[in-house]
């Protein structure tokens, strides 16, 4: 087993499927020790700055708000791991 001390995954290209998006955080918790620390979308142009974030209220459609308020929260909470804004 490899002794890494943290494993940084982001959800830039990422797999909107938790299956294909969770292999390599799979892989790291069964090949590693390592802490997993994941981080959310970065702004890559003008976004609005009034986007919704309520998780009820959001679909993949709107991508951003999106991955960085539904998706990647809930997956840090399955594979443990710590959820860190961009």
């Amino acid at each position: 087993m490899l002794q890494a001390s943290t494993a940084v995954f982001t959800g830039r290209g990422c797999s909107p499927d938790p299956a294909v998006f969770g292999v390599g955080i799979q892989r790291t918790r069964q090949r590693t020790t390592a802490e997993i620390l994941m981080q959310t979308d970065h702004a890559t142009r003008d976004e609005d700055p009034t986007e919704e974030t309520d998780p009820a209220k959001l679909t993949p459609k709107q991508w951003s708000p999106w991955m960085n308020y539904v998706f990647l929260p809930q997956t840090t909470l399955k594979y443990h791991a710590e959820l860190v804004a961009r």
